[in-house]
């Protein structure tokens, strides 16, 4: 049985679907303490980027903060992310010196590298929730994203 700290994290942005504009990202870090559920948030904010890149920077950010070897759970509605991280294709990137069977380069390869960094030192799973299955939370994400949601 895995005996390590479990965490949970939620993230939404404030975009989703293919374009490159400005976005924000957040994510919900929630754990069990010693005497009740513990919550920790990021955010933040990019210029013209994607949103397969907000979501990994949300991803990264929250991972980032965790100080001990944890099982995590990211929900995510990202399914990019989940079938890339479901199918290790980073670590297959990683051995083909970050270039696809096409020959071109990755993209977003320094977020990817950090993802194996931060990967290493946890039990990662990514859940597809287009729901996200965190209700609790969807006002406080929206909030920190700035309330602009435009899916």
């Amino acid at each position: 049985m895995d005996k390590r700290f479990k965490v949970r994290i939620f993230i939404r942005t404030s975009f989703t679907g293919p374009a490159i504009k400005d976005g924000q990202y957040a994510a919900i870090i929630e754990y069990e303490g010693k005497t009740e559920v513990v919550t920790r948030e990021v955010s933040g904010s990019e210029d013209e980027t994607t949103y397969n890149r907000l979501v990994m920077l949300a991803m990264l950010k929250a991972l980032q903060i965790l100080t001990k070897r944890c099982s995590v759970v990211i929900y995510t509605d990202c399914s990019f992310i989940r079938d890339m991280v479901g199918q290790n294709r980073p670590d297959a990137w990683k051995r083909q010196e970050w270039k696809k069977p096409s020959g071109k380069d990755v993209k977003n390869k320094e977020l990817w590298q950090q993802y194996l960094e931060e990967s290493g030192k946890h039990g990662i799973e990514i859940r597809y929730s287009k729901l996200h299955g965190f209700q609790d939370y969807s006002d406080r994400l929206d909030e920190l994203i700035g309330g602009n949601q435009n899916v």
